[in-house]
């Protein structure tokens, strides 16, 4: 009944080496997301509530993104407070939609 196991949950919840900070210019964010997806899955104690995660990522920030970050705090938004709504809002922000990505690639 228990399903499959999953293999990151253990007594002792793994250390996993964490992504380089992104500054919100540079690339995309999906490489820090799904290291941090990760993280919070095999370290579900240490992770246990939405702020913890937004805090991590938040600490993960740097520049322009982490600019972005502290207003949100200083201004008591909703998303500091809910992981999934942090992230939505930092892509809104800082990730082009894709015909933007394709009109900027394409010569």
């Amino acid at each position: 009944m228990s399903g499959a196991p999953n293999p990151c949950r253990r007594h002792v919840e793994p250390r996993i080496g964490l992504p380089d900070k992104w500054n919100g210019v540079d690339g995309r964010p999906d490489g820090l997301l799904a290291t941090l997806d990760m993280l919070f899955e095999c370290q579900p104690t240490k992770y246990a509530t939405a702020r913890a995660k937004v805090a991590m990522l938040t600490s993960l920030l740097s520049g322009q993104a982490q600019e972005w970050a502290v207003a949100l705090f200083n201004n008591k938004s909703a998303a500091c407070n809910d992981y999934a709504l942090f992230v939505e809002e930092l892509k809104k922000t800082f990730v082009p939609p894709s015909s933007e990505v394709e009109y900027l690639v394409m010569p």
